[in-house]
């Protein structure tokens, strides 16, 4: 099989789609695209920004926007966390390209998160134990969703060279 036109990140705030995606793209020679700096660069504001002045719902509208206006080929995306569970957004990921989800435990999200805070909107204000909980929280909601990918990775599989050799096998 040919490596896909476009491979969609999908997973949990903190889990590691940009880092990864940046280290996938270089190592398939493929462009990159963070939807979420997209979303910044077209609102002229922070996400943060956007939540508290125009709220969730025109927040979702904007993404759902850019994600179906974004699909070049040959480009690794790192979508947003709720992303995919809008509308129906994971159905137009699974239809326009190769999805993965990386998987990262709770406890590490909500470490991630801290050292992240102010970046990630839903979860600034929560406190270390009542951030894993509302983390766990949204994580069974986005489950559903985010298990629809063609590949979950966790661990030790959430490198390029390792999803480079499942392509390969397809």
């Amino acid at each position: 099989m040919e490596k896909p036109e476009r491979i969609y990140l999908v997973g949990m705030p903190a889990s590691g789609k940009t880092t990864f995606g940046k280290a996938l793209a270089k190592a398939l020679n493929f462009e990159f695209i963070d939807l979420d700096e997209v979303l910044v660069e077209k609102a002229g504001t922070s996400i943060s920004n956007l939540f508290r002045e125009k709220g969730e719902a025109y927040f979702r509208d904007l993404e759902k926007e850019i994600l179906e206006n974004t699909i070049p080929a040959r480009t690794v995306i790192a979508t947003g966390g709720g992303a995919p569970c809008f509308f129906e957004n994971m159905d137009f990921i699974l239809k326009n390209g190769f999805s993965i989800f990386l998987y990262v435990p709770v406890k590490e999200l909500a470490r991630r998160s801290m050292q992240q805070h102010g970046s990630r909107p839903l979860l600034n204000d929560f406190k270390e134990k009542a951030l894993e909980e509302e983390l766990e929280k949204k994580l069974k909601l986005r489950l559903p969703f985010y298990e629809k990918a063609n590949l979950k990775l966790s661990g030790k599989e959430i490198s390029h060279e390792f999803v480079i050799s499942k392509l390969n096998q397809q």
